[in-house]
Formats: C-alpha cells, structure tokens, sequence
C-alpha cells in the first residue's frame, strides 16, 4: 500500500506539474478555504477522477456507486475514451480508489469542444459502493436540484464551490461560500445556451474540471451545477461576463430523467446474470 500511495501521489503532481503553478482564476481576493473541522463531513462526496494522464473532480449522486462529472475529463474532443481505465478517489483519498465501470456510462455530450459546449455531463458506474465500503466515516451521496426560470433566483445567490488544491499533498479540498451565479443579459458570454450557468467561483485551473457546484439555502444542500472551465488565467481581474466568466452546466430536467434512467438501467442491469 506505500508503494502505492507513493506511486499515485508522484504520478498525479507529475501530471499537475507539466500546468503553469500560476493557472488560476481568482476574482479580487481568494476567497478558498480549507474545510474547517466542523464540516469536514459535509464534503465526503466529492472526490477526485482521474482518467489516464487526464484528472478532474467528481461527487457522488443518489447512490454509493454513481458519480457525476464532466464529460471532457473522460472523453476527448473526437468523442474517445481518454483511458481504458478510470479511477475514482472518494475524498480524494488514494486508499480508498475506486475503478470505474466503462461499460455503465452516459454522457450527454461526448464531443465537448469550443463551439460545443453544452451538456458537458456524464454519469459513472463505480465498481464498488462507497458508502458500504465506508460504513461511518462519513460518506453520503448528494441528492440533486435542476435548475430552472423558476428557482434561479432564490438559487443564485446561496450556493457553495467544493474543489481541491492539488498543490499540496496530501491534496486539500476547498471551499467557496462567497461566490454567485450571474444572470446573464445579452452580450455575455454564453448568452443563447439554456444549461450554461455563469459563476465567478475562484479556483485553479484545468483540473477542476467536473467540481461541484451545490444550492445550501436550507438544512440540506443539492447538487445544481459542474464546473467545466473558463476563458483565461487570471489573478486578480474583476468579473465580467461578456470577458472572463467561469462556466458550469447547470443540472436541468433532461439530466434529471437521465440520471433516473441510468439508476433504473443499473437497477436492471444488476438483477441480470453479469
């Protein structure tokens, strides 16, 4: 297992390294924090994904075994698989690796591009489930909320950013309680597409990629959107729409009845002889 945990963790700040340190985008001030003690369970369904030499972040969703990120971190702009074999870390713990199954996955966009940006999703199987191979140390599955004309309002201003520091080891997860949707207005970026969500969360960038976006006006917070990227590196600049909004697909209705259909697919899957 030492070996192992040496392995993963020189390999993965290998792949970290070959991006400039500098490759962020903060708006103003910082505004990351490490998980404090008092929520340091709250964020157990966030973990890290990595696919061959490609890595991005993930949350489970609904069920121990189900994972949503974006779609980029799996496939490439031609619509292939990045590596035959994906792993997730629940936590971003590297003890507690998990393979994915690639014969149980949706996307609903398998060519993201410049151009083709939008339903930059796709839905995991895990081999195995989380939360029964962690029984009280935490764990949960996060339920979800599309979002819609109706709730972005009360949804905008409430929501909370969970990514990781990979600059560090062992890698930290951070959170962003002081960042917002925007309503975007004609002329900004992404103004025509329905599922992109503008936000002006800071992190680091590319690897980011597939983290959690979650509404917490309540007790209980939902999954409502995945970061998949933004438009420069920066440190510092204001935010402004039209020029360096960070975007994420904003989980709506057609997700929604994908993710009970792939849950019922599962379901189906499993009470046959495989």
């Amino acid at each position: 297992m030492r070996h192992f945990l040496a392995d993963f963790t020189g390999f993965l700040l290998a792949v970290l390294c070959a991006v400039p340190s500098s490759a962020a985008m903060v708006y103003g001030e910082d505004d990351r924090q490490q998980q404090t003690y008092q929520d340091i369970y709250g964020w157990k369904d966030v973990g890290i994904i990595m696919a061959g030499r490609h890595v991005g972040v993930g949350t489970l969703v609904l069920r121990g075994d189900v994972i949503v990120t974006s779609a980029h971190v799996i496939y490439n702009n031609t619509g292939m698989l990045r590596a035959s074999e994906i792993v997730f870390f629940p936590d971003g713990d590297p003890k507690k690796e998990v393979k994915v199954d690639t014969d149980q996955m949706v996307a609903g966009n398998k060519f993201v591009q410049p151009g083709l940006l939008q339903d930059d999703w796709i839905l995991l199987r895990l081999m195995r489930d989380v939360l029964a191979d962690n029984p009280n140390q935490g764990f949960s599955s996060r339920q979800i909320l599309a979002v819609n004309d109706l709730n972005f309002d009360e949804i905008k201003n409430e929501i909370v950013h969970v990514s990781f520091d990979f600059r560090r080891r062992p890698f930290r997860t951070l959170v962003n309680r002081s960042c917002r949707l925007h309503t975007k207005k004609p002329g900004d970026m992404f103004w025509g597409t329905r599922s992109i969500l503008l936000h002006n969360c800071d992190l680091a960038r590319p690897d980011n990629s597939g983290s959690p976006i979650f509404y917490s006006g309540g007790d209980v917070s939902y999954l409502i959107g995945i970061h998949q990227g933004g438009h420069k590196d920066f440190y510092g600049a204001e935010f402004d729409p039209r020029i360096n909004p960070n975007f994420a697909f904003g989980l709506d209705d057609k997700f929604e009845n994908a993710l009970g259909a792939f849950i019922k697919d599962m379901e189906n899957y499993t009470s046959t002889d495989h």
